[in-house]
């Protein structure tokens, strides 16, 4: 049985049973209600995961220390990109800043990558094996 936080999407073979203290309401945990209806939706836990993944993935990419990437990017500290890297809650302004910094958008900060290998982007020069693509310069 999956633990408070887990993610359940709709459709899955078997339901939710309340948990200890929790009344049936036809929710699911980690759902918000039925403008969700259909749509896996994300526990806040996952959601600072998948951004701390990219987040280090794209500087990493870069060559950046976390120093030299706040020092980049107007407001962005050093000790915010280290919490946002390593899962804790940041401020939307401070994840916007970041992505700004990286040359992304919070879409793509937040979304699947293309590749597993390379997120769609390998290095200049370089072709990713897993999907063929080649990096421009």
């Amino acid at each position: 049985m999956e633990g408070r936080g887990e993610r359940r999407c709709e459709g899955e073979a078997e339901r939710a049973r309340p948990l200890p203290g929790q009344a049936r309401r036809g929710r699911l945990p980690g759902r918000r209600g039925p403008q969700d209806a259909g749509r896996c939706v994300m526990t806040p836990a996952e959601i600072h995961a998948v951004f701390a993944r990219r987040l280090r993935r794209e500087r990493e990419r870069q060559g950046w220390s976390v120093r030299e990437m706040a020092s980049k990017g107007e407001g962005v500290l050093a000790s915010t990109i280290s919490r946002a890297e390593n899962g804790h809650e940041i401020w939307l302004s401070a994840a916007l800043a970041m992505a700004d910094v990286l040359g992304l958008t919070l879409a793509e900060m937040f979304g699947e990558p293309d590749c597993a290998n390379c997120d769609g982007k390998p290095p200049a020069r370089f072709s990713c094996p897993e999907c063929g693509r080649t990096g421009v310069s």
